[in-house]
């Protein structure tokens, strides 16, 4: 079962440590000035707080794992990373949808109970996994889609 998402609260002492920790090797590993000072580190993090107030922990941490082991050589934007986590969390719930549905004789996953289409066991049972690893992330329009809804 997935961890309860912790909506990180930057006025949090413990939410502001615990965060910290999280993003310490990814500024370590784009070697970025912005935290040079307290006052800067204070806002950066906030920021960061901000943006991913939604997203599980062990998702944070193994987007930042993903990063770094691609050789990440700058910072990445709060929307940058968002945008990592939600790819780590659509694989993980691809993941354990895939294991239901391998060996799933339903070509459709609609059986037909009682005269009616219903969906058939698997597929129930991949949605319950899904949910189990947690729900997908949403990410903000992209830019193309912010021009396409003033035009």
């Amino acid at each position: 079962m997935a961890d309860p998402v912790i909506h990180w609260d930057r006025t949090n002492g413990e939410h502001r440590v615990r965060f910290g920790r999280l993003l310490a090797p990814l500024i370590a590993a784009s070697r970025t000035k912005d935290y040079e000072s307290t006052e800067k580190a204070t806002v950066q993090l906030h920021t960061w707080m901000i943006s991913m107030r939604d997203v599980p922990a062990p998702i944070i941490e193994e987007a930042i794992a993903h990063l770094i082991t691609t050789g990440v050589t700058f910072m990445p934007k709060p929307g940058e990373l968002k945008a990592a986590c939600a790819k780590v969390m659509a694989a993980k719930r691809r993941a354990v949808a895939a294991v239901h549905l391998e060996s799933c004789d339903h070509d459709s996953h609609f059986i037909e109970v009682d005269g009616r289409n219903d969906r058939c066991p698997c597929w129930k049972r991949a949605q319950q996994a899904m949910a189990a690893v947690g729900q997908p992330i949403a990410l903000p329009p992209s830019r193309e889609d912010a021009s396409e809804m003033t035009a």
